[in-house]
């Protein structure tokens, strides 16, 4: 792509020159600012008149919409503000400078309700998706970014919007660049949701791996026998079952008194919550509690290579394991299986991560239905030769490796993709570069 044959300073330093002809303007000088008011959760419903609420703008819309995913019914409607189309909506609220102020544009027909944290721009001067893309360029970040106020919630105000400074070419010229940012952009996303769609098959190919290697074994010609267990199916002949208390010892930890500073303040005795278990192996502990802390709570010493089960917690937390590389100790929502020495750790990792769905099923799926140790204890596991353990354990770590090459190499390409698909649009925006009159 080429720029445009002449070029004038644009008075802004960081926005350098722009394009002859072209301006630069303030969001003040287009249109008038309002703001939603607060729509709580209950009204929220998958029927009635359309609706949006501030959060949706960072998760679910992107540069534009038309459509919405939440409704409200009609009689909740009373009072409330609502947009029309070419409305520009701002997030008012966020975590990050960099994300606050994030812009979409409403394109469809259907009036629609908004809810409170939403700051809305309605101007007629200027082609609305073309401004969309302005307001989600670098230049209206490095803007909003400066203007925000907050650390731990982020806030930016109509009166700091009004104030971002922006390119503005001829009419003729937005329309141009609306289209071929919407066309580019569309094409740049596919490209990114093929490579997101490799990365979940990846993740599939892992688990099927994973799966088959520490219920079947490896070797394609061995004999196979009913386990007599529905949920693990047919195990090679050799193999026998085993309760998970019968093969490793289980108990639980404890947490030191959290208002007792001696128990915390110093210590050096690493101490893990329920979050560590995110990971399939713990190589830093959470926290860290004293000598007096142990002795005085009913947290317990945990062997290097113990494996932690997380016995409660919502999302996914819940029936997770990993294993510990480091000796420690940890809270009372995790359970610590320490296999004896004819289990290895890594395959008895590799089966309980390849059982999670049933084990958490185990528990039941209520926020505070949780596991317990006996629950644990009585699960059955593959008993067979420790070498023939080692041999699969190599051969699951061997195969993911190659995987995970292959996942990392699709993730820099995906964050390769964003990255070209941000510059362009900023590249357009700022005039640095013309749109072909082929893509015109």
């Amino acid at each position: 792509m080429q720029g445009y044959e002449k070029y004038k300073e644009s008075g802004v330093a960081w926005i350098g020159r722009i394009p002859e002809g072209w301006e630069i303007r303030r969001i003040a000088t287009i249109g008038n600012f309002f703001k939603g008011k607060g729509i709580p959760k209950s009204f929220l419903s998958d029927s009635g008149f359309p609706a949006i609420v501030y959060g949706e703008i960072y998760t679910k819309y992107d540069i534009s919409t038309s459509k919405t995913i939440n409704f409200i019914p009609e009689e909740s409607s009373e009072d409330l503000t609502y947009i029309e189309k070419g409305d520009l909506l701002f997030t008012g609220s966020g975590e990050t400078r960099e994300d606050i102020g994030k812009c979409i544009v409403y394109m469809g027909s259907n009036k629609v309700y908004i809810g409170g944290d939403i700051i809305v721009l309605r101007q007629e001067k200027i082609n609305s998706l073309f401004l969309s893309y302005v307001l989600n360029s670098h230049i209206s970040i490095y803007q909003r970014a400066r203007m925000a106020k907050g650390e731990i919630v982020v806030h930016i105000y109509q009166s700091n919007l009004k104030e971002i400074l922006f390119c503005l070419p001829s009419a003729i010229e937005q329309d141009h660049i609306a289209n071929f940012l919407d066309k580019k952009t569309s094409e740049i996303d596919v490209l990114i949701s093929q490579k997101e769609q490799l990365l979940v098959l990846y993740e599939e190919e892992k688990a099927a791996i994973i799966n088959q290697a520490v219920t079947k074994g490896i070797d394609p010609n061995v004999k196979m026998k009913e386990s007599g267990v529905p949920w693990l199916g047919k195990i090679p002949e050799h193999w026998t079952l085993a309760s998970l208390k019968w093969i490793s010892k289980i108990y639980s930890g404890g947490t030191p008194d959290r208002n007792n500073d001696d128990y915390w303040f110093n210590g050096d005795i690493p101490w893990l919550n329920s979050g560590t278990v995110n990971q399939s192996f713990i190589t830093t502990p959470s926290e860290y509690i004293t000598e007096e802390g142990l002795t005085n709570s009913s947290a317990k010493w945990i062997n290097k290579n113990s494996l932690v089960m997380a016995l409660a917690g919502q999302g996914k937390t819940k029936g997770m394991v990993a294993l510990v590389t480091f000796p420690s100790t940890c809270n009372q929502s995790l359970g610590v299986i320490k296999p004896y020495s004819t289990i290895s750790s890594k395959f008895l990792l590799y089966f309980l991560k390849d059982k999670y769905y049933y084990i958490r099923g185990l528990a039941g799926e209520g926020k505070r239905d949780g596991l317990n140790l006996e629950i644990i204890g009585s699960l059955f596991i593959p008993v067979f030769n420790k070498t023939e353990q080692d041999e699969i354990v190599e051969f699951i770590e061997n195969a993911l490796l190659i995987i995970d090459k292959k996942i990392q190499k699709t993730k820099k390409i995906i964050a390769l993709q964003k990255e070209y698909r941000t510059a362009l649009i900023s590249e357009v925006v700022t005039g640095k570069v013309k749109v072909p009159e082929e893509d015109i």
